[in-house]
């Protein structure tokens, strides 16, 4: 499986803005695309939610057009996984056919020693309705937008402020927030 260029593209740029030597984040996520589309052939994407300063940010590598066809999901608790994550940071697994994950489930319960609390097909992904529904371009924005708010963080602005200050910017696009959130990288 391939990482969706749009989610290339934000990686690239938060690798770049994080300055890492060393640290490729799209090699890190390609690596873990084949190693979980090995073990499960039917793997469509994931979805990993990290909490940096009080902003909960959510990257997917899911197609919005291929979430109906999720019919399985592993919910991989980070707080088992990581110091310093917060309670509702988690790694999502979809695939396509029903009960992908037992076998993978049953190994991260033992290793992790999680109990069955809701690790397997709890979290799949909503429907994608055409009437009003969720759209890509919806995820594009939030991405966007959560970004933008990470770039406000490290410039030093305090969470509360930094949601101000973005929408003080959105002002100018007719209080778009992806708009805004945009052109703000655009300035790095």
């Amino acid at each position: 499986m391939s990482t969706p260029d749009a989610l290339r593209q934000h990686l690239d740029i938060l690798t770049a803005y994080l300055d890492t030597p060393g640290v490729d984040l799209n090699a890190i996520l390609d690596v873990l695309l084949d190693d979980i589309t090995e073990a499960v052939p039917s793997f469509l994407g994931l979805e990993l939610t990290i909490t940096v300063a009080g902003f909960s940010t959510t990257l997917t590598t899911m197609p919005a057009h291929l979430a109906p066809e999720a019919r399985a999901s592993l919910m991989l608790p980070l707080t088992h996984l990581t110091e310093g994550a917060a309670p509702d940071d988690s790694l999502i697994l979809f695939a396509e056919h029903p009960r992908s994950f037992l076998d993978m489930a049953r190994v991260v319960r033992t290793k992790l020693n999680l109990d069955d609390a809701g690790l397997v097909d709890r979290h799949l992904p909503p429907s994608v309705i055409d009437d009003g529904g969720t759209t890509a371009d919806d995820f594009q924005d939030d991405r966007m937008i959560n970004i933008g708010l990470g770039v406000l963080l490290d410039r030093g602005f305090p969470p509360e402020q930094a949601a101000a200050e973005l929408a003080r910017r959105a002002r100018r696009h007719g209080g778009n927030l992806a708009a805004a959130a945009a052109e703000l990288l655009d300035s790095l």
